[in-house]
């Protein structure tokens, strides 16, 4: 969990490593998404190797590790070259890797506990040159940008032109503000009655430091809304941890060190709700598990054994989607060979003649219309986990995967 946060990152160098871990998965778990004047760096899928932790003693590999957390929204201006918005760095719940396990973390080291909220993540970005700023021209994004969550937040921004002000200061003296949305129009577990965006860190664009959170209270005087937290510290994790297991009507909390390092833990409350407890039962639920990302959050709950049976069966679904994926873009290349740009040909001509199932050929015509053939594949699984009977209805898509033969399956690390 420790390790230095990478500085004066660069595009391309962000860019050759999601590449280079890419290749190592053999998937396609980081993605860079283009969006015209700037570049986001995102992962798409989190199998259990796609964080390695940064401590390898190799200063290469151990930067390339530490830029691979960093790829959570992490986003370049084009024009500039520079990080325009550096989102939290990847960090894990307590007791879900090895690095993470309570009884190795030195809990005397100074730290901040702070309130988990349910919400998500949105920070202000600029684009272009930084004379230019000014609250009008600030857009508020998630991890993959402008998206349809973000525009709530626009719109209220434009009521509290206040937080639009203070956060083009900010950005513009080089950091990012984070900030958490809580509301109604997009609730995950706990209900907010009142709109909120909640500053929950400041983060250097090129160190990646945190500043601390006696410098974010004094945000409070520009009527920004930071996030709560306890008073003191962890004196006894196993206390702290039982209590957490025992919180009602909240998410759980996140401990910060003063380095800047994370680690959150979550109430079995919250996790219940999020079907964490007994979701190895059924197949239905451990699809569903991977497939709304919420895993990570379930293996803080799960026996080691679990923990990695699961992990398994989450690669191993992944890696088949993927396989698919591949499979139906060969056949579409092939589809744009014979049809060219014409539609009607490949639809009526070139389709019906593939020996593939209906619901292959629906994903076909994605990846002839140039559409992400693997986003599709993990929609239509997603689609698919009310019921046993409907995962067997797509289990072709994942060449044939089952749970069950991973649940009762003693693991091996060296299969």
């Amino acid at each position: 969990m420790d390790y230095q946060f990478p500085q004066n990152m660069t595009l391309d160098e962000v860019r050759s490593v999601i590449t280079s871990h890419n290749e190592r998965l053999g998937v396609k778990a980081f993605i860079e998404a283009d969006r015209g004047n700037h570049v986001i760096f995102n992962y798409l899928v989190a199998f259990a190797e796609s964080f390695p932790t940064p401590n390898t003693g190799d200063v290469e590999l151990d930067r390339q590790y530490s830029i691979l957390r960093e790829c959570r929204g992490l986003t370049f201006c084009k024009d500039t070259g520079r990080v325009a918005n550096r989102k939290f760095a990847k960090f894990f719940n307590i007791n879900e890797k090895p690095e993470t396990q309570s009884s190795l973390i030195d809990w005397s080291r100074p730290h901040v506990i702070f309130e988990k909220l349910d919400g998500s993540m949105i920070t202000p970005l600029h684009l272009g040159n930084m004379e230019d700023i000014g609250p009008e021209t600030l857009r508020w994004c998630t991890k993959m940008g402008m998206t349809d969550v973000a525009l709530p937040v626009e719109e209220w921004v434009r009521s509290n032109e206040h937080y639009a002000r203070w956060a083009a200061h900010t950005v513009y003296a080089g950091f990012t503000p984070i900030f958490e949305w809580c509301s109604r129009q997009q609730r995950i577990v706990i209900d907010y009655p009142e709109d909120r965006l909640v500053l929950t860190a400041i983060r250097h664009n090129d160190t990646g430091e945190y500043l601390s959170y006696e410098e974010m209270l004094k945000v409070q005087n520009h009527g920004i809304e930071v996030v709560r937290a306890l008073d003191g510290n962890i004196q006894n994790i196993e206390q702290f941890m039982a209590d957490t297991r025992d919180l009602e009507g909240a998410e759980g909390y996140v401990i910060r060190f003063d380095d800047g390092h994370m680690v959150k833990a979550k109430g079995a409350w919250y996790c219940q709700i999020h079907k964490t407890k007994e979701l190895l039962t059924f197949e239905k639920d451990v699809f569903a598990l991977i497939l709304s990302e919420n895993l990570d959050d379930a293996k803080a709950f799960m026996s080691e054994e679990d923990r990695q049976r699961v992990d398994r069966f989450n690669d191993a679904l992944l890696l088949e989607v993927e396989k698919t994926a591949v499979r139906i873009s060969e056949i579409a290349d092939k589809g744009k060979e014979f049809a060219g740009d014409d539609r009607k040909k490949f639809a009526t001509e070139f389709v019906p003649a593939q020996q593939i199932s209906d619901m292959e050929k629906k994903l076909l015509f994605n990846a002839y219309s140039g559409h992400s053939i693997h986003g599709a594949i993990l929609n239509t699984l997603k689609n698919y986990t009310a019921s046993g009977p409907r995962i067997e209805m797509v289990r072709h898509l994942v060449n044939g995967l089952n749970w069950n033969d991973y649940r009762d399956h003693s693991y091996n690390a060296d299969d």
